[in-house]
């Protein structure tokens, strides 16, 4: 059963009503997109930045009617402005008005009375957003009524990109120009170039994992936790929230070797750099000078005033997040997430949808099926191939 969408607030109607005056419902049953003949005029996309707002404006405030879905189509709404017959449809290429034709002189007079009808309908989506969306969107977070949208293909990428920046700095064909005795931190430009990428790699790879841990979440059903909730833990608690180390040797060695990444290479970098343990803080001994607090570790380079680590930090990062990566594909916890997030669909955490999730991972069959089907579906909403 598909749920009703809320009532807008007596208040909040009489101010939508009033903005939205000169416009009425129409008994029009055919529209335009399907060839009657019209002006059409395209929104800007500031001006509609969410088209499911304007649909509700539309059809469930205002009252006028949706013709449908069709081709290329996802909805057509129908009404009238000025007492001239118009409609608005939510199409592929973008949002469309259609206006009468035999209405207008030519197309620059139905573009004049289009413009007034847009910044009609943008006043009432403003008041609509700002005096009732936004608390009732606030409400729906905290009931788990949210779709998080899978970004995990582009943060890979991004960590892709670093990882590859970083092991071509190392092995010689970076990108900084090989500027001789011209600066002093240029001595250093493989170990410079390297450790600029090794730094943006780690900390891409963490956004990649957050990510993935917090859609992984809709598959965990032992873990019940609002999204919000979990969305506000560290990256270390999502971890053991759906990857429980107490009796799992494997998992907890992969963990420490996360802290250690963290804790070490990220960590002292997204917070101005300053780990005690690396060259930017040096105790003083009398006498003698000042001393890195990180005195001798191995992970620390001889010219760790300028370069905390070396290519060492680079392949260890590396084999770290490698053994992540298998981790969460193989545990049982998280493998039938990692399929789903894989495949790139978004993930929603409403209670039905929670369940389907659970029915679909009992099996890798009964999961291949329902992701399948997922992927179809969601192609054809994104193409509007109906």
């Amino acid at each position: 059963m598909i749920a009703r969408p809320p009532d807008v607030p007596a208040e909040i109607a009489r101010i939508l009503r009033y903005i939205t005056k000169e416009f009425a419902a129409s008994n029009d049953p055919g529209g335009f997109v399907a060839g009657n003949p019209a002006y059409g005029i395209d929104f800007r996309r500031s001006a509609v930045p969410e088209p499911a707002v304007l649909l509700y404006l539309l059809r469930d405030v205002l009252g006028f009617a949706n013709i449908g879905r069709f081709e290329k189509v996802a909805w057509e709404c129908v009404f009238s402005f000025r007492g001239i017959r118009a409609s608005i449809a939510d199409q592929k290429l973008g949002m469309r008005l259609y206006l009468d034709r035999a209405a207008f002189a030519d197309r620059p007079a139905a573009r004049a009375t289009g413009t007034e009808l847009v910044r009609a309908l943008e006043r009432a989506m403003k008041v609509l957003e700002r005096r009732f969306l936004g608390a009732y969107a606030t409400v729906q977070l905290k009931t788990d009524q949210v779709t998080v949208m899978n970004q995990s293909a582009r943060l890979r990428e991004m960590y892709e990109y670093f990882k590859g920046g970083a092991k071509a700095a190392y092995e010689g064909t970076g990108r900084l120009a090989d500027t001789g005795s011209g600066g002093g931190w240029r001595i250093f430009r493989e170990e410079t170039e390297g450790f600029f990428n090794t730094v943006s790699m780690i900390t891409a790879y963490f956004s990649w994992l957050e990510h993935v841990l917090l859609l992984a979440l809709a598959f965990h059903d032992a873990e019940r936790m609002p999204v919000a909730e979990f969305m506000r833990l560290k990256w270390s608690e999502k971890y053991l929230a759906l990857l429980p180390v107490k009796h799992h040797v494997r998992g907890l060695r992969v963990y420490r070797r996360l802290r250690r990444a963290s804790e070490e290479y990220r960590n002292p970098y997204a917070h101005g750099a300053l780990h005690l343990r690396q060259g930017a803080v040096a105790f003083h001994l009398p006498g003698c000078g000042a001393v890195s607090m990180g005195l001798r570790q191995d992970h620390l380079t001889p010219s760790f005033w300028l370069l905390p680590f070396d290519r060492r930090a680079f392949d260890d990062a590396v084999r770290t997040f490698a053994a992540t990566d298998r981790l969460l594909r193989e545990h049982r916890s998280t493998r039938a997430a990692m399929k789903w997030i894989d495949g790139g669909l978004p993930v929603a955490f409403d209670d039905r949808s929670r369940a389907e999730y659970t029915r679909a991972a009992t099996s890798g069959r009964t999961l291949d099926q329902f992701l399948e089907r997922s992927a179809h579906e969601f192609d054809q909403a994104v193409n509007m191939d109906w």
